[in-house]
This record gives structure tokens, sequence and C-alpha cells, in this order.
């Protein structure tokens, strides 16, 4: 029975979310500070304002909760949860928010958005611990699924209240959605990709700014993320996934090339130049960490195998599919991941079958080996003639917000700034920041 009313409790909530939110959407298009490059609409509420509206329907729902439990005759406990499995994550994303702050400008003017975003998160999860556990919840919970957001969308003006959204139903899927061995999805990958199906029509990017291309201005963004990775790889036997998901990505490009200019397979060629290459930063963020959370992926190591198969395969059919119907493939690497959360028990089901011939490769003994792989293999990529310099941002280096950007009459070059066009060059970063 208890069971059934916080389920209830929770869908009721994200109904009324989603109608105080687009209430707010209704009133009008909205103006505010927008990142570089996107006009923002001049009508309509301000985001501080979409903020106030949904921050106070957080506070109505707290409030209700509240009183329903005193109106029981229930005492309401206060529960401190420093967890590692938010501590850890919250602990990565601030790295990588430092590292990249480092280079892009506009970051910094961004924080206020993080900081009213927290609010709101906070608010909201207090309200479910209330009704859902009797208790005033502390701890880091809310702080991961406001950071991942951050890192893959930035919603804007009118799109602002869009985060709201987001993050109401990253929380309330962690309350309302679960099996037996926790939550069904990753929170904060379910909140974007239910709200990127959102973004597909509305006008971009005045609504939903795609970052991703901003997340790989730092000069070794994708090197950054390899260490960052390595702490929690070397401590749970997770990298399986990522090793998964890079294998699919890149047969899903190597593989059409190869037969296409072998067999005469036309048309296969094109479907490659759509997928995306894992080693991107902004892909790479998802394969190593975001959908690596050990409480949504397959508990057996063949199954991790087979969801990061999965999740890469997802990735460069949703690529390919939005990008052929004109559309912006951003959310591309982020929308199977909950298919892939959805299917680990099926994945499970079928390491069972392949548990005997995989074992002695996949065993959690040989992890080491696994990551050491995992980092040969990306390692390799980046050093690769020419791979790395094919990531160099030329139009957002060229706008002048990059740190340590050299320009010679206005253009932007690898020539200019070879820290960041090749690979693990991290010693010649230290040299710009030290004689800039």
């Amino acid at each position: 029975m208890g069971g059934m009313r916080s389920r209830l409790f929770t869908s009721t909530l994200l109904c009324a979310t989603l109608v105080v939110v687009s209430g707010a959407y209704g009133q009008g298009l909205t103006t505010g500070a927008a990142p570089p490059g996107v006009i923002a609409r001049t009508s309509g509420l301000s985001p501080l304002a979409q903020f106030g509206v949904a921050w106070g329907a957080a506070l109505v729902a707290l409030v209700v909760a509240f009183l329903w439990r005193r109106r029981g005759g229930e005492s309401i406990t206060t529960s401190v949860r420093l967890r590692p499995n938010h501590i850890i994550p919250a602990t990565f994303q601030v790295l990588i928010f430092s590292y990249w702050a480092l280079y892009w400008e506009p970051l910094t003017d961004h924080v206020w958005a993080l900081g009213v975003q927290l609010i709101f998160a906070y608010t909201l999860d207090l309200a479910i611990g209330v009704w859902t556990e009797r208790a005033w919840r502390i701890g880091l919970a809310p702080v991961p699924v406001v950071l991942s957001t951050n890192l893959f969308v930035w919603f804007t003006g009118a799109g602002f209240w869009l985060f709201f959204l987001v993050a109401a139903i990253a929380l309330l899927s962690k309350a309302a959605l679960k099996r037996e061995s926790g939550h069904i999805f990753n929170p904060s990958a379910l909140g974007l990709s239910l709200v990127g199906l959102l973004c597909i029509p509305l006008p971009a990017p005045e609504f939903c700014y795609d970052i991703a291309h901003e997340l790989n201005v730092t000069p070794s963004m994708t090197e950054f993320l390899i260490l960052v990775a390595l702490l929690a790889q070397l401590r749970v036997p997770i990298v399986l996934v990522s090793l998964g998901a890079a294998a699919s990505l890149w047969a899903s490009v190597e593989v059409p090339i190869f037969l296409s200019r072998y067999f005469s397979v036309h048309g296969l060629e094109t479907f490659a130049t759509y997928v995306p290459i894992w080693y991107w930063a902004p892909v790479f963020l998802v394969l190593a960490l975001l959908a690596t959370d050990p409480k949504t992926i397959p508990k057996t190591p063949a199954g991790r195998l087979l969801f990061g198969l999965i999740l890469g395969t997802g990735i460069a059919l949703a690529s390919a599919a939005l990008t052929a119907a004109g559309h912006n493939d951003f959310m591309a690497k982020v929308l199977p991941v909950p298919l892939a959360n959805f299917l680990v028990p099926w994945c499970d089901r079928m390491a069972e079958r392949l548990d005997a011939r995989l074992r002695p490769a996949l065993d959690p003994l040989w992890n080491w080996a696994h990551v050491a792989l995992w980092v040969s293999l990306t390692a390799l990529s980046l050093l690769a003639p020419g791979n790395k310099a094919n990531l160099f941002e030329v139009k957002l280096h060229e706008m002048g917000l990059t740190r340590q950007i050299v320009q010679s009459e206005g253009r932007a070059t690898c020539e200019s700034n070879p820290a960041f066009c090749e690979g693990f060059s991290f010693l010649k970063e230290i040299r710009l920041w030290l004689d800039p």
C-alpha cells in the first residue's frame, strides 16, 4: 500500500510539474542570457521568472507532502545520505566543469543557471523524500542530475523551463520506476532523453542549446575524461560497457565503408558519415561516465559488454536517423541510454548463455586488463596522425572566447595551436599557462 501511495504521489507530482512548466511556456517566449551565437527571444517571462514558477511548484509539493504526513500523525526524520554513488559522479562532474572553465569563457556566465537549478532540484528532492520515506533527505543526489544535464545541453531563454522538466523526470523516476536492484533508468539520461524528444521540433538553439562542440574546445578534454573515468573504472568493473559501445560505434563507421569500397554496396558510406566519432569528447563522456552507472547496467560481465554493444548501435542509428531527417543529432548520444537500461534484465539473461565461453576473458579479476585495453585503444586513436586535428573547433575558437587560442589574421589553425591538435598535450598546456 505504501509503495502504491508513493508511486501515486510521484506520478501526480510529475503531471503537476508538466502542467506548471507548460503553463509557464504558454505565457510567452522569454528573454535571457544565451550562449554565443544564440539570439534570445525578447518577450514573455524571464529565465528567473520561469525559475520562480517551477520553484514555487516544488515548494507547494513540499508543503503538501509535509502536511499530509503530519496530518496522519507520522513523524518526519532527518536522513543524511552521503553515498559513494552520488559523491563520485558529482566529484567527476565538478572536475570536468573546472577543466572546461579554464578555456571556455562563457561557462562563467552560466554559473547562475547552475545555482538556481540546484535550488529547484534540492527542493523537489526534499518533497519526494518526505512523501516516500517520511524523511528530510540531505545529500548530494540532486547534484549529479543538475551537472550532468548541463554537460550535454543548456536550456536558455525561451527554453529555460525545460531544465526543470528534466530534473523532475530524473528525480521522480528514481522513486517511481524501480526494479529489485534499484531504479531502472539512469535518472539524468531518462530526463534528457524525454525532454530531448521535445527539443527536436522546437526551434534550436533558442530552446535547447547543443553544448557538445563547446565541451570540445579544451585542448585535451577526451584525455582528461580518460583520467577522470579511471578513478571509477579501477574501482568498479564497468569498463566493459565502454569497450562494447566504442566497438559498435567503430564498426558502424568502418563496416559500411568496407562494404561500400570492396563489395560495391552503395549508400553505406553516407550512413558512416552520420555516425559520431566515439573518441570525440561529448560522445566519450557518455561511453565512459554517463552510461556506466553501476546501478543501471547489467550485473554480469558479458551482460555489460552486450549492454555497451546495444548502446553504441543505438547511438549510431539514432544519429543517422535524426541527421537523415534533417534534425540536429546532438541528443542521439543520450537517447539510447534509457532503452539500454530497460534491457538490462535481458542482457543478463543472454549473458548466462555466453558466460561459459566468455567468462575466462571477462572475469572481473581481469578488470585491470580491460581498463588497460580501453586506455590503449583510446590513446592510439587520439595519437593517430590527423585524428586529433580533425576535432579542432575552428569556428568556436575564431569567436575569440577560447582562452589560450592564438589567431593569425583572424584565423585559428592547428599550426598556431599545437596544444589543441596533438594527443595528450598536457605538458604543452602547462607551458601555455606558464608562458602565455
